[in-house]
């Protein structure tokens, strides 16, 4: 009996097989066959050129990341160096101030810093230079 299912289901099957086939041209099916070898053609370029481009991209990152870790490192130096000349600026007008302060006086009148650029990060150096300069008089 299971033969029997087996012929029958084989020979519906074979009949299906053959109506489709029969309602194909050949053409047609030797049509999409060739557009399908020329589309993986196109897809197998493409995929060689972002494969290119994936590897260009990354060479191209380590040499950008590697020369920005540099300009970060000198840029912190500047900085560092730049507030150390400002410390010792600061200790100098302070000195000053104490040592000559009519003449100091007469300069800070003549000069007033830019707050922008004057801003010290320690308590001790914004108390220094608070006190060597007169209170500003509003406009």
């Amino acid at each position: 009996m299971d033969k029997e299912r087996q012929d029958s289901t084989s020979s519906r099957d074979s009949s299906f097989v053959a109506e489709i086939l029969s309602q194909v041209k050949d053409d047609d099916v030797l049509s999409v066959l060739e557009d399908q070898r020329h589309m993986l053609s196109r897809f197998e370029k493409t995929n060689e050129m972002l494969m290119y481009f994936n590897d260009l991209s990354a060479s191209r990152y380590q040499v950008t990341c590697h020369q920005f870790k540099e300009h970060t490192q000198l840029l912190t130096d500047m900085k560092k160096d730049l507030d150390s000349i400002f410390r010792r600026i600061r200790a100098l007008k302070t000195k000053l101030s104490k040592k000559y302060p009519d003449a100091f006086k007469a300069c800070s009148d003549v000069y007033i810093p830019d707050e922008d650029f004057s801003k010290p990060n320690d308590t001790a150096s914004q108390d220094s230079i608070i006190s060597t300069n007169e209170p500003q008089q509003p406009h």
